[in-house]
């Protein structure tokens, strides 16, 4: 995800070559939003692709920022942190208006 473009062509051969019915991808990029422009052609092409894309959550997302708040016996960090990780990275995907440009 890191070069969208590239990103975009690969879950085409993915799919055309291999059979793949969709990817995985994580809530951010190098701290970048997913929401963010630059990533339009990957949502584009999922949607040309009729595709699903899994957003697993990151270890250095809302778990490594809240670090002491998510410590203890819990397991606070898996429990609390990677649903709110597909929490935020998803809310970008809504209010910024990816779905709407890329709804399937």
């Amino acid at each position: 995800m890191q070069f969208p473009d590239l990103a975009a062509e690969q879950l085409e051969e993915g799919v055309k070559k291999y059979g793949l019915r969709g990817a995985a991808i994580g809530g951010s990029v190098n701290g970048e939003e997913l929401s963010d422009p630059k990533f339009h052609p990957f949502w584009a092409k999922a949607e040309q692709l009729g595709v699903v894309v899994f957003i697993h959550p990151q270890p250095d997302g809302a778990p490594a920022q809240l670090g002491k708040r998510l410590a203890g016996n819990g397991y606070l960090n898996n429990v609390i942190g990677n649903p709110l990780e597909t929490t935020i990275a998803l809310s970008h995907l809504i209010f910024e208006g990816t779905f709407d440009s890329s709804p399937a």
